[in-house]
């Protein structure tokens, strides 16, 4: 062999050696990319195996050819694993039929059309009556020619998402007919400010907006609509600001309140916030009731009015929640402000009079006891310091177990009605006390005729026996004591037909601020040093009367003042002026009052003051009859005399005497009357 072939034969053993190397790489990458594909194909199995997704292949007919996956999902209800469907299309599954199904055509058209697709699902039925839900997604699959040899894809078994669905379906089906049938009007908004639901009700009331009540619509489109509907006249010329007052206390919902509806109803608006942020409202037809408000404050009104013309309260106590309720009235009755609400019992006995206290208590304690209390009239005392008679009646309401239920009570105030009770009583005395004078005068008076025409010739054959005694008889010291008894006797008749009224007056108009302060000049003469007359003597119009008569009167009332100061010291006090006016007075009238700071007079005695013969002085020192002739005169004169006195305190002396009428005070008087 030759060099030259030695060196080919080289060279040859070389490359060999080259491709035997290249090769053996090249059979060591095909064995580790063999191994990582069978790794990575295990991976994929399981991962298919323990995922949620089914992983499923079908060939060019939509036939299944392969189907891996969380295969434990598909197990039925009575134990059995859903079967493989290899073999079998996707419709052919669920029973159903492209021809006739359109569903089903337009999913078939679309994979002979080799197109991608997503969420597909369907349904199929167990012969058990188990329902399996899947959502299909799958990609078409080509060979490197090109050819179209399948689709390849994932499928999710939704029986939870669809039993979940239902129950929700269900749910809110049983929400939208609970809501519809609540006759009051409900509406749900999400956290947005979007109408979720509302029920007829609630579109009833809002007829303006219903048309924009439509589930998904904003809150403030909806208050937009009703304002273009004028459903909100209230908004009128302020439409943005009331939106946004309105939009904000949708967000910021308060305290219920009521609105008047353009139509007349009432509504109450109650809206609350969710905790997912939305707001729910309730709105209850209320104009029944604010009829039935409005007829009972009527009432209540009438009652009030009712009550303050009669001078009536009420009060009504609760036995079981020991709520107490005064009436208006009864505030007004007692003096107190309804500012501070119905006073506790305490309060109330505190206004009650001390003297009629412990009467008052006893009952109030028997009426909380549940037992009936007598009709009461008993004094209070205002806190301005006014005293009240008020008349109490009281009534029980028992319950059906006969347990007090509520105690009524009535309070009048009676103090108008006790004082003219009183002064009928007091005209009532003074009318009996002027009949008895009238028949003592009366009598007195017929008693005084005879007796002086048994005086005159008495007093006139003594007189004339006198005249022709001789001075110095014995007889004629006799004769003179019996014309001086006489002249006694035809005074004392005097002062008795002056009482009844009998004698004849000298009337004619006369000042009587002159007259009675001639009397006063002779009286100041004859009056001890001790008694201090005081004289206050108006001027004052003319009166008709007596004046004679007139200063004896003046003579026996300051006369019989001093008798009652007696040695102490003292003062009478005369005045005189205008009596102030009454609707009762026909005519002016003046008033004369002789006031003393004398011993008083026992109220014993009051009435019988003006009787004649009657006195309270010791024998031989009065003869009851100066008060008796005053009150005559008096009488005469058209006029009334008062007396008020209390033991060691004076008297006072009050006498009314009408005062001239002139023609012109009169006729002026006519005027105003007509």
């Amino acid at each position: 062999m030759g060099i030259a072939a030695a060196i080919m034969l080289g060279r040859r053993a070389i490359a060999q050696s080259r491709e035997q190397r290249a090769l053996r790489r090249a059979v060591a990458q095909s064995e580790a990319a063999l191994r990582e594909l069978r790794q990575s194909e295990a991976r994929f199995r399981d991962v298919a195996e323990v995922a949620a997704e089914l992983i499923w292949e079908t060939d060019e007919h939509h036939r299944f050819v392969a189907v891996t996956g969380h295969r434990e999902s598909l197990i039925d209800r009575d134990g059995t694993q859903l079967d493989v469907p290899l073999g079998k299309t996707r419709w052919e599954l669920a029973g159903a039929d492209p021809v006739t199904d359109p569903l089903w055509r337009e999913y078939k058209a679309m994979l002979d059309a080799h197109r991608p697709f997503r969420q597909f699902r369907y349904s199929c039925l167990k012969p058990s009556g188990q329902r399996f839900h899947f959502a299909v997604s799958g990609k078409p699959v080509f060979d490197e020619t090109g050819r179209f040899t399948g689709y390849r894809g994932t499928a999710t078994l939704e029986n939870e998402i669809v039993a979940a669905q239902a129950r929700a379906r269900r749910a809110e089906t049983l929400l939208r007919d609970a809501v519809g049938s609540i006759s009051e009007g409900f509406v749900i908004y999400d956290e947005d400010d979007r109408l979720f639901l509302c029920n007829d009700a609630y579109l009833r009331l809002y007829p303006g907006s219903a048309a924009a009540m439509v589930p998904g619509t904003r809150f403030e489109a909806i208050l937009r609509a009703g304002l273009n509907t004028g459903q909100y006249p209230e908004a009128k010329g302020r439409e943005e600001e009331w939106l946004a007052e309105r939009i904000e206390r949708h967000r910021e919902p308060g305290a219920p309140r009521e609105r008047l509806l353009p139509d007349g109803r009432w509504v109450l608006i109650t809206q609350r916030r969710m905790p997912n942020g939305g707001t729910a409202g309730l709105r209850i037809d209320i104009t029944a009731l604010k009829k039935i408000q409005v007829s009972l404050r009527e009432s209540q009104a009438q009652l009030n009015e009712a009550q303050r013309v009669s001078n009536t309260g009420s009060v009504v106590r609760d036995f079981r929640s020991g709520e107490i309720v005064w009436s208006d009235q009864l505030f007004r009755i007692f003096g107190l402000s309804p500012e501070n609400g119905a006073p506790d019992l305490k309060t109330v006995v505190s206004r009650v009079h001390p003297e009629d206290r412990k009467r008052v208590t006893s009952a109030i304690t028997a009426a909380l006891a549940g037992d009936d209390s007598p009709s009461l009239q008993y004094r209070i005392v205002r806190p301005d310091g006014a005293v009240r008679w008020v008349r109490r009646e009281a009534k029980i309401s028992f319950a059906d177990d006969g347990s007090p239920l509520l105690l009524t009570s009535t309070y009048q105030d009676v103090t108008e009605q006790r004082l003219a009770e009183q002064r009928e009583a007091e005209l009532e005395n003074q009318l009996r006390h002027s009949q008895r004078l009238e028949a003592l005068g009366t009598l007195a008076g017929g008693i005084a005729h005879d007796l002086n025409n048994t005086l005159v010739p008495i007093l006139a054959l003594s007189k004339l026996a006198l005249r022709l005694l001789p001075p110095d008889t014995p007889v004629r010291k006799d004769m003179s004591t019996i014309v001086a008894a006489s002249e006694r006797a035809r005074g004392l008749v005097r002062q008795i037909l002056a009482f009844s009224r009998k004698q004849e007056l000298d009337k004619r108009e006369i000042d009587l601020r002159a007259v009675l302060g001639e009397a006063l000049a002779m009286l100041r003469a004859s009056l001890p040093a001790t008694l201090r007359l005081v004289e206050r003597l108006d001027a004052v119009p003319p009166i008709f009367g007596d004046a004679g008569q007139l200063q004896q009167v003046l003579v026996n009332l300051v006369t019989n003042a001093g008798h009652a100061i007696g040695e102490r010291p003292g003062t009478v006090t005369v005045a005189l002026g205008s009596a102030a006016a009454t609707t009762d007075a026909a005519r002016p009238m003046l008033r004369l009052c002789v006031a003393d700071t004398g011993c008083g007079i026992d109220p014993a005695h009051l009435d019988r003051i003006f009787e004649p013969f009657f006195t309270t002085k010791p024998v031989n020192e009065g003869t009851g009859l100066g008060l008796a002739v005053v009150h005559g005169i008096v009488a005469a004169h058209d006029g009334t005399i008062e007396v008020h006195s209390q033991p060691g305190k004076g008297s006072e002396f009050v006498i009314l005497l009408p005062a001239v009428e002139r023609l012109e005070t009169a006729a002026a008087r006519d005027r105003d009357v007509a």
